[in-house]
């Protein structure tokens, strides 16, 4: 008999992943929104740095004078203290729907998956193992924490730094801004690939936490009879 060898769907995973996560878009798009508004604030500090160079440079130059000089300064302070309050508040506030975000679909997921077990016919429960089972149900409870991670510390932050960051440098040259996308395709390109070679070790990975957890199980549930009969040595 050919074995047929597994992978991972990512197309799937995402569909079951969409299919929790649509109760609560209206918080997770929000979220997304803050983390926007939070690599924006990172920029504008960038910006706030060259209208001082460049400001201090006219005036060393004397194109232009103190009074002006100490007016820009004195804006760029109170800017400069405006943006570090909103990229704050958008930090916290995207961290603390974040945390209620996962604790719903965690819960939504296990809850799902749960009654889809105890629902299953007498002969799927006779020929799977518990502790398999638990692990399974808990392993998809830290995955969807996981891919929720990935998206908001990894994916969101790297596509906004790049809107952001490339919508700047066509002020000034659209040369940096091709070079920008460039790499981010090409990273994007490599970590999708490496994603894809590590598949089947993920799904060795999986299966001996599988193994480990219901034999863990198997001893435990059965250890009462056991102990009854003396039978540790046999």
């Amino acid at each position: 008999m050919v074995k047929i060898p597994r992978k991972i769907e990512f197309k799937y995973n995402l569909s079951i992943y969409w299919s929790i996560l649509r109760k609560y878009k209206k918080q997770f798009f929000g979220m997304l929104f803050l983390i926007l508004i939070f690599q924006i604030g990172i920029v504008a500090d960038k910006f706030l740095f060259k209208i001082i160079v460049d400001e201090g440079t006219a005036y060393i130059g004397g194109t232009s004078y103190l009074e002006r000089l100490m007016n820009i300064l004195l804006l760029v302070a109170v800017s400069y203290i405006i943006i570090i309050i909103i990229r704050n508040l958008a930090k916290f506030w995207s961290h603390t729907i974040l945390n209620k975000v996962e604790v719903m679909l965690i819960t939504d997921l296990k809850r799902k998956y749960f009654n889809h077990i105890i629902h299953l016919d007498h002969n799927f429960h006779t020929t799977h193992r518990t502790g398999s089972l638990i692990s399974r149900l808990t392993r998809g409870g830290h995955a969807i924490e996981r891919m929720t991670d990935v998206i908001v510390f990894n994916i969101a932050p790297l596509f906004s730094q790049l809107a952001v960051v490339s919508a700047s440098l066509l002020l000034f040259d659209w040369t940096p801004a091709v070079v920008v996308v460039l790499t981010l395709v090409v990273f994007v390109g490599y970590s999708l690939w490496i994603q894809k070679m590590q598949q089947e070790a993920n799904i060795k990975a999986n299966d001996a936490e599988d193994e480990e957890k219901g034999s863990i199980a198997d001893v435990f549930t059965n250890i009462d009879s056991i102990k009854y009969f003396g039978k540790e040595k046999d």
